[in-house]
């Protein structure tokens, strides 16, 4: 579901970024913090902080409005999938002609060779 969703957007966020840009930029971010792994994996002290830090930066600085913020903590993968899928759709109802539309993804956690460990499973 996750790779399904990541696909999604970022089809629509190729799309969007090919139309000339005639509107202003839209930044839009999906924040995530997660301070347990998968497994014998140590618990994390500071990713779901990392992440709020991050959010913070990314509204006052990078041009992303709180609206087209949603910050995660502690997601089990239904939520990571609802929260790419939402967003997709997001993207395509909310997008006007010719706006350049760029989605940024952050993740603070732990990770392995294979993927994101997250909520307890991968």
């Amino acid at each position: 579901m996750i790779i399904r969703s990541i696909v999604c957007t970022l089809i629509v966020l190729a799309s969007v970024a090919s139309a000339a840009p005639t509107q202003p930029l839209r930044r839009f971010a999906l924040v995530i913090g997660s301070n347990r792994g998968a497994g014998e994996r140590d618990q994390l002290r500071y990713a779901g902080h990392d992440a709020a830090s991050f959010a913070d930066v990314l509204q006052q600085l990078g041009g992303v409005a709180r609206p087209d913020l949603e910050l995660l903590d502690e997601p089990d993968n239904r939520a990571l999938d609802n929260a790419f899928d939402a967003l997709g759709q997001r993207v395509r109802d909310e997008r006007k002609p010719g706006q350049r539309v760029e989605l940024v993804v952050y993740y603070s956690g732990h990770a392995d060779e294979n993927g994101i460990l997250i909520g307890g499973g991968r």
